[in-house]
């Protein structure tokens, strides 16, 4: 085909070499392309390689948070303390291992009394706090605040049952009269 084009002149020549040149790589990229796509979608991990390095991570956050917690013991007897754990929660040590956990903490007394009204205990041993903290972690899902907003419809009609046909001003009085006598 050079052959044909050869005898219209240099500039005729120049554009067909232009071409040819800027096709061939053009061709050349796009295969190049396929080919690392390809390559890259087989290196990617699949479903069961991201569980077992997400596992690694969390086991080794956990560890991470157990041995942070026993360091901050103060007393040394393997429990955890409201003081320690706010003492602890403001830890930036504390605070990266629980975000990376999943667990964010705003409210450092209330997660403690969240997690000591699951144990029912005062003072936590320190696995069964990082036990239930591993609880807390992610977002709420649909079914657990509906379940919760149950909860509370159930107990507000319990209230309302033990009070009567008493004002909300004689309830109010009655919850205040309540809690100063704790």
């Amino acid at each position: 085909i050079f052959d044909l084009i050869m005898p219209l002149g240099l500039l005729s020549t120049s554009a067909f070499s232009f071409y040819l040149a800027f096709f061939t790589l053009a061709v050349m990229n796009i295969l190049t392309g396929i080919f690392v796509e390809r390559a890259m979608a087989l290196c990617l991990p699949n479903e069961a390689e991201k569980f077992r390095e997400n596992q690694a991570r969390t086991m080794e956050a956990t560890q991470e948070l157990t041995c942070t917690l026993e360091a901050m013991d103060l007393n040394g007897d393997g429990m955890l303390s409201i003081g320690e754990f706010v003492e602890a929660a403001a830890d930036e040590r504390v605070d990266h291992i629980l975000s990376t956990l999943g667990v964010d903490i705003r409210d450092a007394e209330l997660v403690f009394r969240t997690v000591s009204s699951m144990t029912g205990e005062d003072d936590v041993p320190i696995a069964s706090f990082v036990e239930q903290i591993l609880r807390l972690k992610g977002q709420a899902s649909s079914l657990e605040l509906y379940g919760l907003v149950t909860k509370v419809d159930l107990l507000h009609d319990l209230l309302s049952a033990g009070f009567g046909g008493h004002s909300m001003k004689h309830k109010s009085a009655v919850l205040s009269a309540a809690s100063s006598e704790r």
